[in-house]
Protein backbone atom coordinates (compact mmCIF):
# COMPACT_ATOMS: atom_id res chain seq x y z
CA UNK A 1 0.00 0.00 0.00
CA UNK A 2 2.74 2.21 0.42
CA UNK A 3 3.93 2.17 -2.71
CA UNK A 4 3.78 5.47 -5.00
CA UNK A 5 4.61 6.23 -8.84
CA UNK A 6 6.78 8.83 -6.46
CA UNK A 7 8.50 6.34 -4.69
CA UNK A 8 8.95 4.33 -8.61
CA UNK A 9 10.70 7.09 -9.89
CA UNK A 10 12.87 7.42 -7.06
CA UNK A 11 14.09 4.01 -7.41
CA UNK A 12 14.28 3.93 -11.11
CA UNK A 13 17.12 6.52 -10.87
CA UNK A 14 18.51 5.33 -7.78
CA UNK A 15 22.73 5.42 -8.15
CA UNK A 16 25.20 4.07 -5.25
CA UNK A 17 26.24 7.17 -4.92
CA UNK A 18 22.90 7.88 -2.83
CA UNK A 19 23.71 5.09 -0.44
CA UNK A 20 25.24 6.11 3.01
CA UNK A 21 28.40 4.83 4.25
CA UNK A 22 26.10 2.10 6.67
CA UNK A 23 23.90 0.99 3.29
CA UNK A 24 26.81 0.24 1.60
CA UNK A 25 28.50 -1.69 4.35
CA UNK A 26 25.64 -4.15 3.80
CA UNK A 27 25.46 -4.26 0.24
CA UNK A 28 27.09 -7.43 -1.29
CA UNK A 29 30.84 -7.16 -2.26
CA UNK A 30 30.81 -7.01 -6.32
CA UNK A 31 33.71 -8.89 -7.77
CA UNK A 32 34.80 -9.86 -11.07
CA UNK A 33 37.95 -12.75 -11.59
CA UNK A 34 39.87 -12.51 -15.11
CA UNK A 35 42.89 -13.36 -16.00
CA UNK A 36 44.92 -11.18 -18.12
CA UNK A 37 43.62 -11.77 -21.49
CA UNK A 38 40.31 -10.38 -20.21
CA UNK A 39 41.44 -7.45 -18.53
CA UNK A 40 44.91 -6.23 -19.78
CA UNK A 41 43.51 -7.06 -23.28
CA UNK A 42 40.31 -7.99 -24.74
CA UNK A 43 38.38 -5.92 -21.70
CA UNK A 44 40.86 -3.46 -20.71
CA UNK A 45 38.28 -0.68 -22.06
CA UNK A 46 35.67 -1.65 -20.20
CA UNK A 47 37.52 -1.77 -17.33
CA UNK A 48 39.06 1.19 -17.69
CA UNK A 49 35.22 2.85 -18.14
CA UNK A 50 34.28 0.97 -14.78
CA UNK A 51 37.75 2.19 -12.80
CA UNK A 52 36.65 5.67 -14.07
CA UNK A 53 33.05 5.37 -13.08
CA UNK A 54 34.03 5.63 -9.31
CA UNK A 55 31.76 2.52 -9.02
CA UNK A 56 32.46 0.77 -5.73
CA UNK A 57 33.23 -2.84 -8.12
CA UNK A 58 36.15 -4.91 -7.25
CA UNK A 59 38.59 -6.70 -10.14
CA UNK A 60 40.83 -9.47 -9.61
CA UNK A 61 43.14 -10.18 -12.25
CA UNK A 62 44.90 -13.22 -12.30
CA UNK A 63 47.92 -12.66 -13.89
CA UNK A 64 49.53 -15.66 -15.81
CA UNK A 65 51.18 -13.48 -18.54
CA UNK A 66 49.44 -15.39 -21.30
CA UNK A 67 46.17 -16.41 -22.87
CA UNK A 68 46.45 -19.63 -20.47
CA UNK A 69 43.08 -20.97 -21.46
CA UNK A 70 43.15 -20.63 -25.26
CA UNK A 71 46.91 -22.05 -25.97
CA UNK A 72 49.06 -19.45 -24.35
CA UNK A 73 49.07 -16.82 -26.50
CA UNK A 74 50.95 -13.60 -25.63
CA UNK A 75 49.61 -11.00 -24.21
CA UNK A 76 50.51 -7.34 -22.74
CA UNK A 77 50.83 -8.45 -19.70
CA UNK A 78 53.85 -11.37 -21.28
CA UNK A 79 57.34 -9.83 -20.26
CA UNK A 80 59.90 -8.61 -22.93
CA UNK A 81 62.05 -12.03 -24.21
CA UNK A 82 58.70 -14.50 -23.36
CA UNK A 83 58.27 -17.45 -26.09
CA UNK A 84 54.58 -17.63 -26.45
CA UNK A 85 51.94 -18.04 -29.55
CA UNK A 86 52.31 -14.85 -31.29
CA UNK A 87 55.10 -13.96 -30.31
CA UNK A 88 57.37 -17.07 -31.15
CA UNK A 89 61.59 -17.00 -30.77
CA UNK A 90 63.26 -18.83 -33.50
CA UNK A 91 64.98 -18.27 -36.84
CA UNK A 92 62.54 -14.89 -37.74
CA UNK A 93 61.62 -14.07 -33.98
CA UNK A 94 63.29 -13.12 -30.94
CA UNK A 95 60.40 -13.95 -29.02
CA UNK A 96 57.71 -10.83 -27.43
CA UNK A 97 59.52 -7.12 -28.18
CA UNK A 98 57.26 -4.91 -26.73
CA UNK A 99 57.13 -4.32 -22.75
CA UNK A 100 55.02 -5.27 -20.39
CA UNK A 101 51.67 -3.14 -19.59
CA UNK A 102 51.91 -1.81 -16.30
CA UNK A 103 47.92 -2.59 -15.18
CA UNK A 104 48.53 -1.76 -12.18
CA UNK A 105 50.13 1.76 -12.25
CA UNK A 106 46.96 2.35 -15.08
CA UNK A 107 44.76 2.06 -12.77
CA UNK A 108 45.86 3.72 -9.94
CA UNK A 109 45.94 6.72 -12.58
CA UNK A 110 42.29 6.83 -12.34
CA UNK A 111 40.17 8.81 -9.60
CA UNK A 112 40.04 7.39 -6.28
CA UNK A 113 40.61 3.66 -7.34
CA UNK A 114 42.26 1.42 -4.81
CA UNK A 115 45.11 -1.03 -6.37
CA UNK A 116 47.16 -3.58 -5.05
CA UNK A 117 50.09 -5.26 -7.16
CA UNK A 118 50.54 -8.75 -5.40
CA UNK A 119 51.43 -12.55 -5.17
CA UNK A 120 50.44 -15.04 -3.63
CA UNK A 121 53.37 -16.86 -2.26
CA UNK A 122 53.54 -13.22 -0.02
CA UNK A 123 50.88 -14.18 1.73
CA UNK A 124 51.38 -11.26 4.60
CA UNK A 125 51.15 -8.89 1.74
CA UNK A 126 48.21 -10.78 -0.47
CA UNK A 127 46.09 -11.44 2.69
CA UNK A 128 46.05 -8.10 4.79
CA UNK A 129 45.94 -5.84 1.10
CA UNK A 130 42.97 -8.36 0.20
CA UNK A 131 41.06 -7.26 2.99
CA UNK A 132 41.44 -4.00 2.34
CA UNK A 133 40.79 -4.72 -1.08
CA UNK A 134 37.29 -6.22 -0.49
CA UNK A 135 36.12 -3.83 2.27
CA UNK A 136 37.21 -0.38 0.29
CA UNK A 137 33.91 1.39 -0.61
CA UNK A 138 35.43 4.89 -1.94
CA UNK A 139 35.11 4.01 -5.28
CA UNK A 140 36.59 1.02 -7.68
CA UNK A 141 39.61 -1.39 -6.37
CA UNK A 142 41.78 -3.99 -8.72
CA UNK A 143 43.96 -6.49 -7.29
CA UNK A 144 46.46 -7.82 -9.91
CA UNK A 145 47.69 -11.31 -8.72
CA UNK A 146 51.33 -12.48 -10.02
CA UNK A 147 49.73 -16.49 -10.93
CA UNK A 148 52.04 -18.76 -12.22
CA UNK A 149 50.84 -21.17 -14.91
CA UNK A 150 53.01 -24.01 -14.75
CA UNK A 151 51.92 -25.44 -18.71
CA UNK A 152 52.81 -22.43 -20.44
CA UNK A 153 56.05 -21.24 -18.22
CA UNK A 154 57.74 -24.55 -18.06
CA UNK A 155 57.75 -24.98 -14.25
CA UNK A 156 56.87 -28.11 -11.98
CA UNK A 157 53.29 -27.47 -9.87
CA UNK A 158 55.32 -27.35 -6.72
CA UNK A 159 57.24 -24.56 -7.50
CA UNK A 160 54.57 -22.60 -8.41
CA UNK A 161 54.85 -20.22 -4.41
CA UNK A 162 58.84 -20.17 -5.31
CA UNK A 163 58.45 -18.85 -8.65
CA UNK A 164 56.06 -16.21 -7.60
CA UNK A 165 58.63 -15.50 -4.70
CA UNK A 166 61.34 -15.00 -6.90
CA UNK A 167 59.44 -12.89 -9.43
CA UNK A 168 58.89 -9.93 -6.73
CA UNK A 169 62.09 -10.49 -5.84
CA UNK A 170 64.20 -10.39 -9.02
CA UNK A 171 61.70 -7.18 -9.63
CA UNK A 172 60.13 -9.01 -12.75
CA UNK A 173 56.28 -8.38 -10.61
CA UNK A 174 57.02 -5.93 -8.09
CA UNK A 175 54.65 -5.63 -4.69
CA UNK A 176 53.10 -2.00 -4.50
CA UNK A 177 49.38 -0.77 -3.10
CA UNK A 178 47.75 2.42 -4.09
CA UNK A 179 45.69 3.47 -1.24
CA UNK A 180 43.73 7.12 -2.28
CA UNK A 181 43.07 8.00 1.33
CA UNK A 182 46.46 8.03 2.30
CA UNK A 183 46.95 11.42 1.24
CA UNK A 184 46.73 13.69 -1.83
CA UNK A 185 50.03 13.20 -3.38
CA UNK A 186 51.25 9.98 -5.41
CA UNK A 187 53.99 9.12 -2.75
CA UNK A 188 51.74 9.48 0.34
CA UNK A 189 49.10 7.16 -1.57
CA UNK A 190 51.65 4.53 -3.57
CA UNK A 191 53.90 2.06 -0.57
CA UNK A 192 56.06 -0.25 -1.35
CA UNK A 193 56.51 -1.67 1.19
CA UNK A 194 56.37 -5.94 1.13
CA UNK A 195 59.78 -5.43 -1.50
CA UNK A 196 62.61 -6.81 -0.34
CA UNK A 197 65.49 -4.95 -0.47
CA UNK A 198 63.96 -1.26 -1.23
CA UNK A 199 66.68 0.75 -1.85
CA UNK A 200 68.74 -1.06 -3.73
CA UNK A 201 68.26 -2.12 -7.70
CA UNK A 202 68.69 -5.38 -7.52
CA UNK A 203 68.49 -8.08 -4.37
CA UNK A 204 71.15 -9.98 -3.70
CA UNK A 205 70.92 -13.84 -3.70
CA UNK A 206 73.38 -16.13 -2.16
CA UNK A 207 75.14 -19.01 -4.40
CA UNK A 208 76.20 -22.43 -2.99
CA UNK A 209 78.42 -24.74 -4.86
CA UNK A 210 81.88 -26.80 -4.47
CA UNK A 211 85.07 -25.47 -5.68
CA UNK A 212 87.44 -27.12 -8.10
CA UNK A 213 89.20 -28.59 -5.08
CA UNK A 214 85.64 -29.93 -3.70
CA UNK A 215 85.66 -26.78 -1.14
CA UNK A 216 81.85 -25.73 0.02
CA UNK A 217 82.34 -21.66 -1.25
CA UNK A 218 79.58 -19.21 -1.23
CA UNK A 219 79.40 -16.20 -4.04
CA UNK A 220 76.92 -13.58 -3.24
CA UNK A 221 75.11 -11.75 -6.90
CA UNK A 222 72.57 -9.55 -7.48
CA UNK A 223 69.78 -11.58 -8.56
CA UNK A 224 67.73 -10.36 -11.88
CA UNK A 225 65.28 -10.69 -14.68
CA UNK A 226 67.70 -12.68 -16.22
CA UNK A 227 68.31 -15.04 -13.07
CA UNK A 228 64.77 -15.24 -12.65
CA UNK A 229 64.09 -16.58 -16.31
CA UNK A 230 67.00 -18.81 -16.93
CA UNK A 231 64.44 -20.69 -14.87
CA UNK A 232 61.64 -20.88 -17.43
CA UNK A 233 60.92 -23.31 -20.41
CA UNK A 234 59.42 -20.02 -22.04
CA UNK A 235 62.59 -18.04 -21.95
CA UNK A 236 64.98 -20.87 -22.58
CA UNK A 237 65.42 -20.30 -26.63
CA UNK A 238 67.54 -16.87 -25.16
CA UNK A 239 70.65 -18.91 -22.83
CA UNK A 240 72.85 -20.79 -24.00
CA UNK A 241 76.50 -22.20 -22.59
CA UNK A 242 79.08 -19.65 -22.50
CA UNK A 243 81.87 -21.19 -24.32
CA UNK A 244 85.57 -21.54 -23.23
CA UNK A 245 86.93 -18.72 -25.93
CA UNK A 246 84.19 -15.86 -24.31
CA UNK A 247 85.94 -16.17 -20.92
CA UNK A 248 87.59 -13.25 -21.19
CA UNK A 249 84.51 -11.13 -22.52
CA UNK A 250 82.00 -12.46 -20.47
CA UNK A 251 80.54 -10.02 -18.01
CA UNK A 252 77.81 -10.53 -15.19
CA UNK A 253 74.30 -9.48 -16.55
CA UNK A 254 74.03 -6.70 -14.37
CA UNK A 255 76.94 -5.09 -14.60
CA UNK A 256 76.71 -5.16 -18.45
CA UNK A 257 73.73 -3.27 -18.57
CA UNK A 258 75.00 -0.04 -16.77
CA UNK A 259 77.77 0.03 -19.36
CA UNK A 260 77.18 2.38 -22.88
CA UNK A 261 77.12 1.01 -25.93
CA UNK A 262 80.65 1.51 -26.91
CA UNK A 263 81.66 0.06 -23.63
CA UNK A 264 79.22 -3.29 -24.13
CA UNK A 265 80.78 -3.89 -27.60
CA UNK A 266 82.74 -7.38 -27.44
CA UNK A 267 81.60 -7.93 -24.20
CA UNK A 268 78.89 -11.34 -23.13
CA UNK A 269 76.70 -10.76 -20.58
CA UNK A 270 75.77 -13.90 -18.89
CA UNK A 271 74.08 -14.97 -15.51
CA UNK A 272 76.01 -17.62 -12.49
CA UNK A 273 73.90 -20.50 -11.69
CA UNK A 274 75.02 -23.96 -10.38
CA UNK A 275 74.62 -27.43 -12.18
CA UNK A 276 73.42 -30.70 -10.46
CA UNK A 277 77.10 -31.09 -8.86
CA UNK A 278 76.75 -27.58 -7.26
CA UNK A 279 79.69 -26.89 -9.72
CA UNK A 280 79.88 -23.08 -10.72
CA UNK A 281 77.92 -22.19 -14.23
CA UNK A 282 77.93 -19.13 -16.63
CA UNK A 283 75.21 -19.40 -18.96
CA UNK A 284 75.28 -16.36 -21.91
CA UNK A 285 72.24 -14.12 -22.39
CA UNK A 286 71.10 -13.25 -25.65
CA UNK A 287 70.11 -9.55 -26.41
CA UNK A 288 66.45 -10.13 -25.89
CA UNK A 289 67.17 -11.07 -22.06
CA UNK A 290 69.04 -7.95 -21.77
CA UNK A 291 66.37 -5.98 -22.90
CA UNK A 292 64.12 -7.59 -20.53
CA UNK A 293 66.37 -6.83 -17.59
CA UNK A 294 67.13 -3.22 -18.44
CA UNK A 295 63.04 -2.89 -19.31
CA UNK A 296 61.98 -4.51 -15.61
CA UNK A 297 64.75 -2.01 -13.94
CA UNK A 298 63.12 1.10 -15.45
CA UNK A 299 59.92 -0.01 -14.43
CA UNK A 300 61.58 -0.81 -10.77
CA UNK A 301 63.38 2.89 -11.22
CA UNK A 302 59.75 4.09 -11.97
CA UNK A 303 57.85 2.62 -9.30
CA UNK A 304 60.71 4.04 -6.52
CA UNK A 305 60.07 7.46 -8.09
CA UNK A 306 56.29 7.71 -7.69
CA UNK A 307 56.65 6.15 -4.22
CA UNK A 308 58.86 8.99 -3.44
CA UNK A 309 62.11 7.00 -3.34
CA UNK A 310 64.02 8.45 -6.26
CA UNK A 311 67.54 8.27 -5.47
CA UNK A 312 67.28 4.69 -3.92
Amino acid sequence: DSWTPQAEEALSHLGWQQFTDEELGMLPTFLTIGGDGATYDIGFGALSRVLSSGTPIKAMVLNTGSYSNTGGQASTASFTAQDSDLARSGAVGRGKTEARKELGLIAALHPDVYVVQTAASFQAHFLKNAVEFLEYTDGPALMDVYTPCQGEQGIADEQAANRGRLAVRSRMSPLFVHDPRRGASLPERLSLAGNPDLDAPWVTQRLDHVADDGSRQVLHVPLTPADFALGEARFRSQFRPLRDDEDAAATPIHAYVELGPEDRAGRVPFVWSTDADLRLVRTACAPPIVALVEERQRNWQQLRFLAGRPDA
